[in-house]
């Protein structure tokens, strides 16, 4: 079981309106979503414990969401020399970071920036 905490605001990401299919996730206050980390960090999922939700994103905006299927939702977990993470999407090539409280999968994703970096509680 894993969470994710931005680098940049220090926030978990929460369902904060709740755990369901197509529901939008941010980095602020509330419990945050505790993920499974499916496959090798070079090829994985993270799914929702105990749900069939997986860590995805909206086509039309690169909002990162809840979704019922893993359907392009393969991520590569890239170590950083701080001790943090950078959260790659396989088939896109680009990488989750944190607008305001908002993450977004775009191209904008820097992993070289706080925004584009991840504390993931529970990796070794």
């Amino acid at each position: 079981m894993v969470k994710l905490q931005s680098a940049a605001n220090n926030q978990f990401i929460v369902a904060a309106d709740g755990l369901s299919h197509n529901q939008g996730l941010y980095c602020k206050g509330g419990t945050p979503v505790s993920f499974e980390v499916v496959g090798p960090l070079n090829n994985c999922v993270l799914r929702v414990v105990g749900q069939e939700l997986y860590l995805s994103y909206t086509d039309a905006t690169g909002a990162v969401k809840l979704w019922n299927t893993p359907e392009g939702a393969n991520y590569q977990l890239e170590r950083q020399g701080n001790g943090t993470y950078a959260i790659r999407n396989i088939k896109y090539n680009q990488y989750v970071w944190l607008s305001g409280e908002s993450p977004y999968l775009t191209r904008r994703g820097d992993k070289t920036q706080a925004t584009g970096q991840w504390r993931i509680q529970g990796l070794p």
